[in-house]
């Protein structure tokens, strides 16, 4: 029997919510003799009933609501491992975003990056303390861990002393979409940035490039979570800038389908999703010249200098405006997607498991 951890179906979808989903999604037609478990504040329902998870410890759930505990990280360390070690004793536990119920013996374990390790100050308080006394041990005690570049398996060994060979890369994929670019309601040309609202995607850098031209609009789609980072990104009106919020996944392809160029200018990440979603629409994508961008996008992208808003700024005009550069990068694109599949990413953990 293999268990999934599916306490991420209670938070909002971003990148490591996505590569949970997607890799449930490929087990359940892959392997019959699973069971997906969450807590129940569930608010994808859709894929919840798609994946016909089973909801347990409701009163308890409750009761810490009630007492205004952290319910979604006691139900994971508390609750689930006590139904597990109950109904199921011998069953394996997949748990896929970075924490997993140390009560369990059976612990496989997804660890994206170590960017609260990295750039601590990106990070509240309580997060810190949460993920600096379970991470550890959890490492420690899994099974096996898993990560989505080698890169973040790198960070992980360098900074928990770990043995790489506990460690498998997993690669993030995308979904499948038709390979078509649609040219923009009345031919407008715009700039997209896709990403949480948090210190290390840069965004205060991008913005600042962007406000130094007034011939391209810049849209920027993601919000911000103050339960998790510090550090406020200012979304008042800002001339040729347009802040979306979160939006829902139709909005996103559109905006993704008409814009002219993508740009991630992440300082630090384990893997980064958003820019090969864009590669699939056929948008030449500017990134930050990092290690674990090299490794997931190879040349199929034009990398700038994070902290250099110069950098920023004229990478973006070139691509732009070079017609010839954006073909090739469109192309390039399209050949680097090739490369990852969820299929194959969740073929290769359950391998493992087995």
């Amino acid at each position: 029997m293999l268990i999934i951890n599916c306490r991420f179906l209670s938070q909002k979808i971003t990148g490591t919510q996505k590569f949970a989903i997607e890799i449930c999604k490929e087990i359940k037609k892959q392997n019959k003799n699973v069971l997906f478990l969450s807590n129940p504040n569930i608010l994808q329902k859709e894929i919840a009933s798609n994946l016909e998870v089973k909801i347990v410890g409701e009163k308890s759930y409750k009761l810490f609501k009630f007492l205004k505990l952290p319910s979604g990280l006691l139900w994971e360390q508390l609750i689930l491992p006590l139904y597990i070690k109950k109904y199921y004793p011998n069953a394996k536990l997949l748990n896929l975003i970075n924490l997993a119920p140390i009560l369990c013996e059976n612990n496989y374990v997804v660890l994206h990056d170590v960017a609260f390790k990295k750039y601590p100050e990106f990070f509240k308080k309580i997060f810190l303390l949460v993920y600096n006394i379970l991470v550890p041990i959890i490492l420690k005690r899994a099974k096996k861990v898993f990560t989505v570049s080698e890169f973040s398996k790198s960070e992980i060994t360098n900074f928990f002393k770990i043995d790489n060979k506990k460690i498998e890369v997993i690669y993030n994929a995308i979904d499948n979409v038709e390979n078509k670019k649609t040219k923009a309601m009345n031919n407008e040309k715009y700039i997209l940035a896709v990403g949480s609202l948090e210190p290390r995607k840069n965004m205060l850098r991008l913005i600042d490039a962007i406000s130094q031209q007034d011939k391209y609009k810049l849209i920027i789609v993601g919000e911000q979570n103050s339960k998790v980072f510090n550090g406020k990104i200012n979304i008042d009106k800002v001339d040729n800038i347009e802040f979306t919020g979160y939006v829902d996944d139709k909005t996103l392809n559109e905006l993704y389908n008409n814009a002219t160029v993508f740009v991630y200018p992440s300082i630090y990440e384990g893997f980064g999703i958003p820019p090969l979603e864009a590669q699939k629409f056929g948008i030449p994508v500017i990134l930050s010249d990092i290690e674990v961008f090299h490794e997931v996008y190879g040349n199929s992208v034009y990398y700038v200098d994070p902290y250099n808003n110069k950098s920023i700024l004229n990478g973006i005009l070139r691509v732009i405006e070079d017609k010839n550069l954006q073909k090739k990068l469109m192309l390039a694109g399209y050949e680097n997607i090739k490369k990852y599949s969820w299929r194959k990413s969740t073929k290769k953990i359950l391998n493992i498991l087995k």
